[in-house]
């Protein structure tokens, strides 16, 4: 959107109508595993502890830049957004003990999880995320947080409406 971009040719809310949601892949907040915790609530009392001493990883230009960051501002985090343009080099300046906070995809992060080198604070959400079933969500902890990537089909916002439920019909059954 134009958080992002600015003077779009199209402005998606403006122009796009909802035809049917698809899915949603939750995000996945990880720590080091050299950092002294093993929860959410753990992880925000050790950074508000130590304010200004660890550095966030964040992959610019999408939404979970702006997830991670109001992440850390409701919960009273001091730590220096570092900007990354994926994931994968995000989870590779964490192996090298750079960063100390990140979210995004459990994709990206489950190998390490795996192997120890990461630690999985918790799935963004209400439900535990089948990839990972071991890793308790935020709201579980008790951290009133949601987040993640929700994918859909957008129309034309003039598609007529018989249309959008014709669409929405036959994609919901298959």
């Amino acid at each position: 959107s134009d958080l992002f971009t600015k003077n779009l040719a199209l402005q998606p809310v403006q122009s796009l109508a909802p035809i049917v949601g698809i899915g949603h892949s939750p995000h996945i907040l990880v720590a080091p595993a050299t950092l002294p915790v093993k929860t959410m609530k753990e992880f925000i009392a050790h950074v508000k502890a130590n304010p200004g001493k660890y550095n966030a990883g964040v992959v610019t230009n999408n939404a979970v830049l702006l997830e991670a960051l109001l992440f850390l501002k409701q919960n009273g985090l001091e730590m220096q957004p570092i900007p990354y343009n994926g994931g994968l080099a995000a989870v590779t300046s964490m192996l090298r003990g750079e960063i100390q906070f990140y979210m995004g995809s459990v994709s990206v992060t489950k190998a390490h999880i795996d192997s120890g080198r990461i630690v999985a604070l918790g799935i963004l959400g209400s439900e535990r995320f089948p990839l990972v079933p071991q890793v308790p969500t935020t709201l579980e902890q008790g951290i009133d947080y949601d987040g993640g990537a929700y994918y859909g089909l957008l129309g034309p916002l003039n598609l007529p409406a018989g249309m959008i439920a014709h669409l929405n019909k036959i994609l919901v059954a298959s």
